[in-house]
């Protein structure tokens, strides 16, 4: 029969003791080695799925204008774009040679009423925006926008005044 001391046992108990914490910490580490992977994935599907959006978004057919005089000014309408954040409808004078002042709108809905058109010859354009972050506060850049533009369409206003 062996014979322990005092100090043999607190020995034995204490290398019990350090075999236990590690082993507690082995495990709270692959613990938090299953959740960073976890994330890891669902940021990747998140990502992955954005694009897929993104893909699907410019594979759209771009709007089409039409425009129609109404008793306040022009009404500027076009197809729905499926998918989109906004719309960005632009107004020019020369055609967007970029000799005027262009005016430009966001807008939400797939129509526009001018109630300021230009005597003469209005020129309009309009771009369906997707972005993959939208928030108002993001530069372009962090928004990662697309866009889907149509054809410029002009209209020639007379005002009834």
């Amino acid at each position: 029969m062996v014979q322990y001391s005092n100090f043999d046992r607190v020995t034995e108990v204490k290398n019990h003791l350090k075999k236990e914490v590690s082993s507690k910490k082995r495990s709270s580490m692959r613990k938090i080695i299953r959740g960073v992977c976890f994330f890891t994935t669902l940021i990747m599907f998140v990502t992955c799925n954005k694009e897929n959006e993104m893909d699907k978004f410019m594979s759209e057919p771009p709007p089409v204008i039409t425009i129609t005089q109404v008793e306040n000014g022009l009404k500027i309408s076009w197809n729905e774009v499926k998918g989109r954040n906004s719309y960005e409808l632009n107004r020019s004078e020369d055609n967007f040679s970029g000799n005027t002042l262009m005016n430009f709108w966001f807008v939400y809905e797939p129509f526009y009423i001018d109630e300021n058109p230009i005597e003469g010859v209005n020129y309009y354009k309009v771009a369906a925006q997707k972005c993959k972050r939208y928030d108002i506060n993001l530069s372009a850049s962090e928004k990662d926008c697309r866009s889907l533009e149509s054809d410029v369409v002009s209209f020639n206003y007379t005002s009834n005044k």
